[in-house]
């Protein structure tokens, strides 16, 4: 996600980029195949984000995040890629942020921070993690609950292409 933040203001709502996607079409293969996940990836995230920088005539930021792992590397490898390159181009910092931590802190991102108040728990299920966990605070989190062998997303995604075949 590309924010531009300015003391006591609010951020830009997620709504305003709504139209700002592309999606991959995965269910001819029945479900992501990473390395096509990867492709798409690397093809459409640096299109995305000069849409956003033009559209929004955002110039150079003080500082790059973008999501380093955990996770499919070949996912999560386009997207820090480009920030590596646009960190270099625009001699800012880079911040390589826990794929997980994002998940559990984007929701505070509209409130401007200020919701959910910590404590809060969450439950995180992807196709690759499930996980219970405390949030304290901004730089407290505590894994309650983790899996050891497959992930809630995965079992789900197996689970209906058993039980509805290649339509899923």
């Amino acid at each position: 996600m590309v924010l531009k933040r300015e003391q006591h203001v609010q951020p830009t709502r997620r709504s305003d980029h709504a139209e700002s996607k592309l999606t991959l079409d995965s269910v001819s293969k029945g479900g992501i195949i990473p390395i096509d996940a990867a492709r798409h990836n690397r093809e459409s995230i640096p299109k995305l984000v000069n849409q956003l920088l033009t559209q929004h005539r955002w110039d150079k930021p003080d500082l790059i995040c973008a999501t380093r792992g955990p996770g499919m590397v070949g996912s999560l490898i386009g997207g820090y890629q480009l920030a590596q390159g646009m960190a270099l181009a625009w001699r800012v910092p880079l911040v390589g942020v826990n794929h997980m931590l994002g998940h559990l802190l984007i929701p505070r991102l509209e409130s401007n921070g200020t919701e959910p108040q910590f404590p809060f728990l969450s439950l995180l299920c992807s196709g690759g993690h499930t996980m219970l966990v405390l949030s304290k605070s901004l730089l407290e989190h505590e894994v309650l609950v983790n899996t050891v062998d497959i992930a809630a997303g995965d079992a789900l995604d197996k689970c209906g292409r058993a039980l509805v075949g290649e339509r899923c």
